[in-house]
């Protein structure tokens, strides 16, 4: 679990960031090696793969940018490795997603790192949506009670890494609902989405990246169907998101179901961890105890990229309209997406109510 003490002294030290990062770092004829701790072909991947010559041709010196992707144990690996090995120089950055937020939460005793610790560059949005097989279900994506209805009568199913994987979002947002899905454990998110196309299970949901590159293609065919967002949070509220307007957020559909706003227990940490999956969903991190200059210089790139109006508009075919925060603002969206010990102590006791587990 995140040791979140640290922090506010750290967010202090950070500072305002200085348009103009220190002139004393360059990083000529130096080798950068971007992290992704996941495999080839996922968002994380894709992204990084996007800012490299970005990177390569803005950072001070003008280094090479090499992508490493390192997988294993839904990031686990490669940011237990990042945080004991990578040298604050600068040299090295690691791309993370909610998986890895999510392990250091819920497996503390494989997370060895300690995010809190880290020096944060940017921190982006990506949105998701909801989607299930139509056929099955009988929803139609034209009245949000009405759909949620169907799902409740239906006999849903759904995939699942383990019960404080990422999906444990859409469980908890089902449960709000009154949909009880049944949940096959065991599977990574790529088995699980093609069970859903293929029309072995029939709920799923996916980030705004996944649903334009290799999704949508399959509710042109009619497979599958979106029919509400998880929403981006603003100002503690959860808000239509901006790539899906048209689509109801999960806390319009409790509220068409309930005739008021959610509220409680469940609803915090829900809150929280969509806030996590979708407000915090890419970052990327310098390790710990990187200097302030180093910092500066890193940010300095994230900064002009999206200055850059050719680069926001290719940024958004593929993460869509979202503003990315930087450096100590990052940490600060970061810490407030934390829970605590008995907000994690409720979900356990959740998860081995409904599964066992």
């Amino acid at each position: 679990m995140f040791n979140w003490k640290p922090i506010l002294s750290a967010v202090a030290a950070l500072g305002m960031f200085a348009s103009n990062a220190s002139a004393d770092v360059s990083f000529e004829g130096e080798k950068i090696t971007l992290i992704v701790p996941f495999g080839e072909g996922g968002s994380t991947s894709i992204l990084s793969r996007f800012f490299a010559p970005f990177i390569a041709e803005n950072l001070p010196g003008k280094p090479t940018v090499v992508v490493r992707n390192k997988p294993g144990g839904g990031s686990i690996r490669a940011a237990n490795d990042f945080h004991v090995n990578a040298k604050p120089d600068g040299k090295t950055i690691i791309a993370i997603s909610v998986s890895t937020f999510n392990n250091a939460i819920f497996n503390p005793e494989k997370a060895k790192y300690d995010i809190s610790t880290w020096t944060p560059i940017m921190l982006s949005t990506l949105g998701s949506v909801m989607y299930t097989a139509p056929a099955q279900t009988g929803v139609k994506g034209k009245n949000i009670k009405d759909d949620i209805m169907a799902l409740r009568n239906a006999k849903t199913i759904m995939g699942a890494k383990d019960a404080t994987s990422a999906e444990l979002r859409l469980v908890l947002v089902m449960d709000l609902l009154g949909v009880k899905p049944q949940v096959v454990f065991g599977l990574s998110s790529g088995k699980w989405k093609k069970a859903v196309i293929r029309g072995e299970f029939n709920l799923g949901y996916g980030n705004g990246t996944t649903w334009a590159g290799s999704l949508e293609q399959w509710e042109t065919k009619g497979n599958i169907l979106k029919f509400m967002s998880f929403g981006v949070t603003k100002n503690g509220k959860v808000i239509r998101d901006q790539m899906f307007p048209e689509l109801p957020t999960w806390v319009e559909a409790y509220e068409a179901i309930h005739g008021k706003a959610p509220s409680g227990k469940q609803f915090e940490i829900t809150r929280r961890l969509n806030t996590m999956g979708v407000n915090s969903s890419k970052a990327m991190m310098l390790p710990p105890n990187t200097p302030k200059e180093i910092q500066d210089a890193w940010v300095a790139v994230f900064k002009k990229a999206y200055a850059d109006p050719d680069f926001v508009k290719e940024i958004h075919k593929k993460v869509g309209p979202y503003d990315p925060i930087f450096g100590d603002a990052a940490m600060k969206q970061i810490i407030d997406t934390k829970l605590s010990k008995e907000d994690v102590k409720w979900i356990r006791a959740f998860n081995k109510e409904k599964y066992g587990s």
